[in-house]
């Protein structure tokens, strides 16, 4: 088996050495093959990176809305008879 990095750096001498075996080259389409897959992967990673950012971005606005709702039950309470405090990453009462 042939490595690809291999193959990439030395395409002629690998094709030459193919053909010393007897028949055609298959590495006729290998160059614009692997130049798609290179394609490929980088639209992939950059898709990735895309959702990754706009999970970052859901998580953030998720946080503020969690934080006015928390908000908007202290603005409820009547002032004197219940506060909420944030304790261990839970309200209570005291």
């Amino acid at each position: 088996m042939l490595d690809l990095k291999y193959i990439r750096e030395n395409l002629e001498e690998a094709e030459r050495r193919l053909r010393t075996r007897g028949g055609d080259s298959y590495l006729d389409g290998f160059r614009d093959l692997d130049n798609r897959r290179l394609t490929l992967l980088r639209e992939s990673e950059t898709l990735k990176a895309l959702r990754n950012s706009v999970s970052d971005e859901i998580a953030r606005i998720k946080d503020k809305s969690q934080a006015r709702t928390r908000s908007w039950r202290c603005a409820r309470c009547p002032s004197g008879s219940r506060a909420w405090m944030k304790s261990s990453n839970r309200w209570t009462r005291n």
